[in-house]
């Protein structure tokens, strides 16, 4: 992975991780790189697709990776924590999601697009997939994104992780069933940690 960096990082020092599942959100040191020359660069083996992220200053950037893939990324404006930000207890990065800027056809494009989808039908829909779940039309939807998203995509970690996200939109609406979501979606299928 190589990031672009504008001025005022050099000699910066940056630390790429990952978290071991999505449960604990325990998280792992992949690598680590300082800010040379308006450049970092980290690099570590990945067997499988997985969410990668570091603290960029004040704010958080993730993306996901495909093992065997390089990345160029031309990170934003480097803001440092304030010394506010290092002693309160409470502070979180606003997080953003990074695509590579050589391709359209990424996973981290397609991702990010899905999600604006799924953030536009909730906040369209809130109320009434919250009080009248049955007339939300949420079967058009889960449709229509299964058809725009789903079947083009050739990466079996999008169709899944589009299957997940629907999943829950299903078990927070409709069906708030636990053993029914669980029997009708996981019974017999691999649990994807990732």
């Amino acid at each position: 992975i190589t990031g672009l960096v504008p001025w005022g990082t050099p000699g910066q020092e940056f630390y790429l991780r990952s978290y071991k599942d999505l449960i604990t959100f325990n998280d792992s040191l992949l690598d680590s790189a300082v800010a040379d020359s308006g450049i970092v660069d980290f690099n570590f083996y990945t067997p499988y697709e997985r969410l990668v992220f570091f603290d960029y200053g004040r704010i958080r950037l993730k993306f996901f990776v495909e093992p065997g893939k390089d990345y160029v990324f031309k990170f934003p404006i480097f803001h440092p924590k304030t010394i506010a930000d290092s002693l309160n207890p409470y502070f979180e990065p606003e997080t953003y999601q990074l695509i590579p800027g050589d391709s359209n056809k990424t996973l981290n494009k397609s991702i990010v697009t899905f999600d604006a989808d799924y953030e536009n039908f909730l906040n369209d829909n809130f109320n009434t997939l919250m009080k009248e779940a049955y007339h939300a039309h949420i079967d058009t939807f889960l449709h229509r994104i299964d058809s725009i998203y789903t079947i083009p995509s050739k990466s079996r970690f999008f169709k899944d992780y589009v299957h997940y996200r629907l999943t829950m939109l299903q078990f927070s609406t409709i069906k708030r069933d636990i053993d029914y979501i669980a029997f009708h979606h996981y019974c017999k299928n691999p649990i994807l940690y990732n």
